[in-house]
């Protein structure tokens, strides 16, 4: 196989936007004040690069969030502190954040319409491609004649203006477009000097890939090199065949020179998880902090003070620490900020008077029990279990309510939940005797199969298979076991059927296997199966005549040409009368099942 016809299937802007992103890592947002992240994001707003904006000010976004939530927590302390209740607090951003939030608008805005117009113009290069595919094919199917080459060329020469499309077609179109290129190349002989002389100028023109593809180690910047390097690899593909001698020997320079480029990637990569790897350590060593302040508590309002800078202090150095790897992000910042949250729930709880709090968590409980009584009067009762299941979970998230009420209202909440079960229980055993109804006469109807075997005909075949889809569903445990056996008796059945010819045993088979496929919960996948492989046999055969049809084209310059194309001859029509057959047995999947 000709190396290079294995390039690696790379989508250039979906590489390049990967390792743009994971470069940006690079930049520590949480590094910056306030100011300088306003102003970054005032400079964003002129950036003509749409993705690196979006993707920059998103960061950006983070950040200033933090130092929103941050004076928003501070001034409620000090609400608090002088008198005010929590629930009376207000709190208005500073005019700058505002501002911030019309630019991250128009940038938002701006990304969402360059994603779509990207989007389309891919489906127009896809549809353009295809046209010319077809165009391509006519052209190698075609008579030779003396404006095939031109016509040839013509193809090329717009292929290669075409722009990319979509990743999930992009190797298929590539595929196709160099299997009828190779075919045209193989098929016209007489245009082998020109085709020599073209593929000279294909090994001059991937010579000069291969110079700008080393050219790319002096690159400084390394996602401004792997989008170049992408390029280089997608011009690569629509350049045609080298000169066979060479084609080994070009590939492997070109080859070369982009691992140089891949292994610079992999260097940096290994760098940054090596300083991933030591802030994730600095970040852990915070966790241990500041998780002891989510179990504090104190009667004293000057302890929850101090200790509610010494929690600030431990969010500045949070800040400063740096980023890690994405696959741990999620986790300890969950960590961290649950600890941090939690501090300051209990702050706030402890300005707050329990029996408020309690009083209000029986209010919430007396509206769970009566939901949950009312549940006895609903009539569909699936809906109902899962009602009582969503309120028993609900429950246990409810806080404490006064002691005196407490196990009362827990007990005729739990009566409320058990009556809903009960209920649930005996409908399940009414129908587990329908179930059992049902095996009764799913093994009376497998007697009766297995006895008229001696007088089997297709007709009563069909009316055994439909009376026994008809029957509900059996025992659990007996599912398996009952199939079986009717698919036994089903098919010894069919075997008894009297038929001319065995054409006519494999369409009452055919037609016993859709039959009883239809009773299984997966026919729809079973059918399919079946249909596919049928299809698939017959594409194979109509691929084969095909093949056949184009040999006959050789054999006008061969002594035994006559016999040659009746032998053929006939090949084509036992294959036609095989595709026949088959098809006879997709319509019978059509007519039984669809």
């Amino acid at each position: 196989m000709s190396t290079e016809n294995i390039l690696p299937s790379i989508e250039n802007e979906q590489l390049s936007e990967n390792y743009q992103e994971e470069l940006e890592q690079e930049v520590d947002y949480s590094t910056l004040s306030k100011d300088e992240l306003l102003a970054l994001a005032n400079k964003l707003a002129d950036e003509t690069d749409i993705q690196l904006a979006f993707n920059t000010i998103k960061k950006v976004k983070a950040s200033l969030d933090e130092y929103s939530d941050q004076e928003k927590s501070v001034a409620l302390d000090k609400f608090i502190a002088e008198g005010g209740e929590e629930a009376d607090f207000e709190f208005k951003a500073a005019p700058e954040f505002l501002g911030f939030d019309t630019t991250f608008r128009q940038i938002k805005d701006k990304f969402t319409q360059y994603f779509q117009q990207q989007s389309q113009q891919k489906e127009k290069n896809l549809k353009s491609r295809l046209e010319l595919l077809d165009k391509l094919r006519q052209l190698v199917d075609s008579e030779e004649n003396n404006t095939s080459i031109n016509r040839f060329k013509s193809i090329q020469d717009e292929w290669k203006t075409i722009g990319p499309v979509a990743p999930a077609q992009a190797n298929e179109l590539w595929a196709n477009y160099h299997a009828l290129v190779n075919r045209f190349y193989n098929n016209r002989s007489i245009y082998f000097e020109l085709k020599e002389l073209d593929r000279k100028k294909n090994l001059e023109s991937k010579l000069d890939l291969v110079a700008k593809a080393e050219k790319l180690l002096e690159e400084k910047q390394l996602p401004k090199a792997l989008k170049e390097l992408n390029e280089l690899h997608t011009e690569w593909k629509t350049i045609g065949p080298v000169p066979n001698e060479q084609q080994e020997d070009v590939w492997a320079k070109f080859k070369a020179a982009s691992d140089a480029v891949y292994d610079k990637k992999k260097q940096y990569l290994e760098d940054q998880d090596a300083r991933f790897a030591e802030v994730l350590e600095v970040k852990l060593g915070l966790i241990a902090e500041i998780e002891t302040f989510a179990s504090f508590n104190s009667d004293n309002l000057k302890d929850w003070n101090k200790k509610t800078e010494e929690l600030l202090s431990l969010k500045e150095q949070w800040a400063k620490a740096g980023q890690v790897s994405k696959e741990k992000a999620n986790e300890i910042n969950r960590q961290f900020w649950a600890a941090f949250k939690a501090f300051f729930l209990n702050k706030s709880a402890y300005y707050k008077q329990l029996d408020i709090i309690r009083q209000e968590n029986l209010k919430i409980k007396v509206a769970k029990l009566e939901q949950a009584e009312a549940l006895l009067e609903s009539a569909d009762l699936e809906k109902a279990i899962n009602t009582v299941k969503r309120l028993q979970a609900e429950w246990k998230k409810i806080g404490p309510v006064p002691q005196k009420a407490n196990q009362a209202i827990y007990e005729k909440f739990k009566k409320a939940c058990d009556a809903v079960f009960d209920k649930k229980r005996s409908l399940a055993s009414a129908e587990e005797e329908e179930f059992k109804t049902n095996l009764t006469a799913k093994l009376e109807l497998i007697e009766a199969i297995n006895a008229g075997k001696e007088a089997a005909t297709e007709p009563l075949l069909r009316d055994f298979i439909a009376e026994y889809n008809k029957i509900g569903f059996v025992p659990k445990d007996d599912i398996q076991g009952i199939a079986k056996k009717f698919n036994d008796a089903i098919n010894a059945y069919t075997d008894a059927i009297p038929v001319e010819n065995e054409d006519e045993k494999v369409k009452i088979k055919l037609f016993t296997q859709i039959g009883v496929a239809k009773n299984s919960p997966d026919a729809r996948n079973i059918i399919s199966k079946k249909e596919f492989g049928i299809k698939k046999k017959v594409k194979e055969l109509e691929d084969e005549i095909s093949i056949l049809n184009n040999n006959l084209e050789f054999f006008a310059k061969s002594k035994n040409a006559d016999g040659l194309r009746k032998d053929v001859g006939k090949k084509i029509a036992n294959i036609e009368a095989e595709i026949q057959k088959l098809n006879q047995q997709l319509k019978i999947i059509y007519t039984a099942f669809k």
